[in-house]
């Protein structure tokens, strides 16, 4: 689901002066943040549909919720729309412009990601990032959650704007590589890549579901559970590079 080429000077030159170096790992509560995966992207006919790579995430990704939301983790879930053209930042997309407005199918979300989710936090949202002038970071901190866990589309755009936001927030912050999708598949890599090397961990799906699983009765999604100590057996890429994390995936997806 996505590829790893890159220059190996590029990433020894990061890895030279310490990016990606050290681990952010699981905390003690984890909370999933679901970016627009709306029906402008993801349904037959949507004016930003069409991606096979989105598609695979919103696969992947209901297949983490349905296992994050048995075992009590948060779930917060971002679109788009908006009451009039004039209360739009300045889009460059021309669909946004037409197509997500209040009401319109485009900014329905996927069933698929809605199903079994009657105790999520749904919102909308105005700008890029899904904390920005939203609630997300109170409802998230309201319910003891210390670490994210980032799925959506698109990888390079607005799921991007929210990973940083999270880390800036305080929260230890995960992308979720299999569960955020991209028109493109180069984007989504250099954004992998990026991330990885400052703000947040690179994981998939299973990683996290084992993460949860592991946290069964210790309180994976409340306030119930014993801290995790800091360290590489926190890390969910074992102490690997970001390079060597994403050449492992690419071998294994």
């Amino acid at each position: 689901w996505f590829s790893t080429a890159r220059p190996a000077t590029m990433a020894d030159a990061y890895a030279d002066r310490s990016y990606g170096s050290d681990p952010v790992g699981f905390g003690k509560t984890l909370g999933i943040i679901v970016v627009d995966f709306q029906k402008a992207f993801t349904r037959p006919g949507g004016a930003l549909a069409g991606s096979p790579h989105i598609e695979a995430a919103v696969e992947a990704t209901q297949r983490l919720l349905t296992h994050a939301r048995a075992a009590g983790v948060r779930v917060a879930v971002s679109y788009v729309a908006y009451a009039t053209l004039d209360a739009m930042p300045h889009w460059k997309v021309r669909a946004v412009k037409t197509d997500l407005f209040r009401g319109m199918p485009g900014t329905e979300l996927d069933p698929r990601i809605t199903a079994g989710g009657q105790s999520d936090y749904a919102f909308d949202k105005w700008g890029a990032s899904s904390f920005f002038q939203t609630p997300l970071a109170a409802y998230f901190t309201r319910h003891g959650v210390d670490t994210v866990a980032v799925c959506g589309c698109t990888t390079s755009g607005c799921v991007r704007a929210t990973v940083v936001d999270a880390f800036q927030f305080g929260f230890r912050t995960l992308l979720v590589a299999d569960g955020c999708g991209d028109q493109e598949v180069g984007p989504h890599d250099d954004v992998l890549r990026d991330v990885g090397r400052r703000y947040a961990d690179i994981v998939t799906v299973d990683e996290v579901v084992r993460w949860i699983d592991s946290r069964r009765g210790a309180g994976a999604g409340g306030d119930g559970g014993a801290a995790a100590s800091p360290g590489v057996r926190d890390d969910p890429r074992g102490g690997m590079s970001v390079e060597e994390f994403l050449r492992l995936a690419k071998e294994q997806a």
